[in-house]
């Protein structure tokens, strides 16, 4: 079988290849513009909400240089089969498949966010048809607090609370506290809000393996002995800064850049500076610096880039299930509170803040006087008022969300 290239994009109209179990994979293939280069095609793997639409600009710039294909591997996409049981390993194989049946012999996987353990893994099991890699809000291990906010997104799903689902899912993947450094725009807010409220039974049960797909993604390790780029948001409190440093490490030929003023959402929110850096990494020119800076990735991050949002030290008092407890410290995201219940990690609790707000909350650790808690967040507005809230116990910090 042979590639089938398309001159003019049609986004909406995907190739489809069959593997093997059922499965399949939906693709659409670009020519490089410029027939006298014979480099390797890159291969655009997204996150998981993207569709192929939204690669219009990267196939536009990248294939003045490169052949591109666009690829969605079960459950990515408008790909309806799942492969529910695949690990990333086993979705790293079905790429590998279906490069096989289209007789590409090698590639430069562009992975980004959930398709950057796919991209990692490929590079992992398969070096010899790996040109370059190239990864974006990458991380080894879901940290335990966005683990359980995952979880209660699946739930929320379950019980049909849609509007509780498409809130706490742009609120884990924009660190909304610093929108006015990001420049995040209200209508790219309210687009990702209408979208993920429009999604229906296929699209859940999609995000459902998925997600299940990345809670399984316990310690993920992988010697990648290919040129690597890792590229991480600078502000990005949900892959973070030092979790992509850790995928750096497992390479060694990596570099590490950091995308100036930019969360998980770089990829949306910077396009033309995240392609140009695409091709900087390629071509082995350094970052440029209107955009990105580059870190050694061996050496200790700056503190900034592994805690995103400092804690407040408060001595508040509080109710949790209307049991006396204080907190010690407290963010827009989390708190540390003194309390004698006997609370486990994973438990949902109802915070009361004497003389302040009420939240729900999630148990994260337990430690010897209390608990770390991480709040759920559900309604945007609630969370502009906890905003206001948080700024009054921190005076020197006017702006919380600066």
């Amino acid at each position: 079988m042979f590639l089938k290239w398309f001159e003019t994009p049609k986004f909406d109209v995907p190739q489809i290849v069959k593997v093997k179990h059922g499965l399949q994979v939906n693709y659409l293939a670009f020519p490089c513009k410029n027939s006298k280069l014979q480099l390797a095609p890159v291969v655009l793997l997204g996150g998981a909400f993207q569709k192929f639409i939204s690669f219009k600009k990267e196939v536009d710039m990248l294939s003045e240089y490169f052949p591109v294909i666009l690829v969605d591997l079960p459950g990515q996409g408008s790909n309806d089969t799942l492969g529910a049981e695949l690990d990333f390993f086993g979705m790293a194989k079905v790429l590998k498949e279906f490069l096989d049946i289209l007789e590409i012999e090698k590639v430069t996987p562009i992975a980004l966010s959930y398709g950057s353990a796919i991209g990692a893994s490929f590079a992992h099991l398969y070096p010899h048809r790996t040109e370059k890699l190239i990864l974006g809000g990458t991380t080894p291990e879901l940290r335990t607090s966005v683990r359980y906010l995952l979880d209660a997104s699946l739930r929320a799903i379950e019980e049909g609370r849609n509007q509780d689902f498409a809130t706490g899912v742009i609120l884990n993947l924009i660190n909304y506290s610093k929108r006015n450094v990001t420049k995040l725009p209200g209508m790219l807010i309210r687009g990702f809000h209408k979208s993920l409220l429009s999604l229906e039974g296929a699209d859940f049960i999609r995000y459902r393996a998925n997600t299940s797909r990345l809670l399984r993604l316990n310690g993920f390790n992988v010697t990648l002995s290919v040129p690597t780029l890792v590229l991480a948001g600078e502000l990005d409190n949900f892959t973070t800064p030092s979790e992509c440093q850790q995928i750096a490490r497992m390479s060694n030929q990596a570099k590490l850049w950091i995308v100036k003023g930019a969360d998980h959402l770089a990829p949306f929110m910077k396009k033309e500076a995240m392609v140009e850096s695409y091709l900087d990494f390629l071509f082995d020119r350094n970052p440029n610096p209107e955009y990105m800076f580059e870190i050694d990735h061996l050496q200790p991050l700056p503190h900034y880039l592994v805690r995103m949002e400092e804690r407040i030290p408060v001595e508040l008092n509080a109710f949790i299930n209307g049991h006396a407890a204080k907190i010690i410290d407290i963010n827009c995201y989390g708190a540390r509170i003194e309390t004698s219940l006997d609370l486990y990690p994973g438990q949902t609790l109802a915070l009361q803040i004497k003389n302040g707000p009420g939240l729900e909350a999630i148990v994260i650790h337990h430690h010897e006087n209390g608990i770390s808690c991480v709040f759920k967040r559900y309604k945007l507005k609630e969370f502009q008022e906890f905003e206001k809230y948080i700024t009054s116990l921190n005076p020197q910090n006017h702006d919380v969300h600066a």
